[in-house]
């Protein structure tokens, strides 16, 4: 604690649980965890202040962490369970109240957009949980406090935390202010259109064409820079192409270019129904 304490708060949390890791403690003095500014700034943000502050350790824990640390702890991994189902409910409960023309497929889809990594991930960095989460070794020297797929699955595991901590009805009350001080649009129905566009994309080929979208995808490396060239084909007909570090991430962004410059073409049929091409 008093080693912690002359670095004037100077490292991060995540480079705190390294030193815990690399020093093979056998148990962890956590009285400094309440007053570390990232901690403090942390629950500004989410409007509430811990009374147990351990399960809000418990929820930065990744399974690594744990897993080399020679103390017995619990991983973060039953909290994302449950932040998970309580994420759906308070999106699932605003959806239905927001939308009342919205049938239930498509009230579905626009809840696995919001209660997804795409959406989690702006929010978790807002909180700056990058510097929060806690990683083994591996992890943390792979940058893993930048994988998304962490930085989400953290941020679910925080959700559950604060419903532990509190009441649901606090809780739901919580995230939700917290999700639309990220995002004011954070519930808005256009974020459908970006997650889904794949989907929808391959809907109306099957629909119009009887046959699925064709993406044509090429590595290339500039120096040490490693990126994927793809292509899409609709009935055998190149309709459009992009560049990208991410060859998922490229073919999402060419499903929804598709969609907004070429479906009046591809698929007129589609713009004669209510909403266009990106319907359901």
């Amino acid at each position: 604690m008093e080693i912690f304490e002359t670095q004037k708060w100077g490292q991060s949390l995540g480079a705190w649980g390294i030193g815990q890791i690399e020093g093979r403690q056998e148990s962890l003095d956590l009285d400094f965890f309440p007053r570390h500014p990232q901690v403090l700034e942390l629950e500004e943000k989410i409007s509430h202040g811990f009374s147990r502050h351990r399960i809000l350790f418990q929820a930065l824990c990744h399974r690594s962490f744990v897993h080399e640390l020679a103390c017995p702890l619990p991983s973060n991994e039953r909290l994302e369970f449950l932040g998970d189902s309580l994420l759906e409910t308070l999106v699932t409960d605003e959806l239905f109240r927001r939308y009342e023309d919205f049938e239930e497929g498509k009230l579905s889809k626009l809840r696995s957009a919001l209660v997804s990594e795409v959406a989690l991930v702006p929010v978790a960095r807002f909180l700056g949980l990058e510097n929060l989460v806690l990683l083994g070794k591996g992890e943390f020297y792979r940058k893993g406090d930048k994988s998304t797929s962490i930085l989400a699955d953290t941020f679910e595991a925080l959700v559950a935390a604060v419903y532990l901590d509190s009441s649901l009805e606090r809780c739901l009350q919580c995230i939700k202010k917290l999700l639309l001080q990220c995002d004011p649009h954070f519930f808005a129905k256009e974020r459908l259109l970006g997650f889904d566009a794949k989907t929808r994309l391959q809907e109306l080929c099957v629909e119009y064409y009887k046959s699925l979208p064709d993406y044509r995808c090429v590595e290339f490396k500039n120096g040490e820079r490693v990126g994927f060239d793809v292509e899409v084909f609709i009935k055998g007909r190149s309709v459009a192409r992009l560049q990208g570090p991410s060859k998922k991430k490229v073919q999402k962004e060419l499903a929804e270019r598709v969609l907004k410059d070429h479906a009046h073409a591809l698929f007129p049929k589609a713009f004669e129904k209510e909403g266009g091409p990106h319907a359901s």
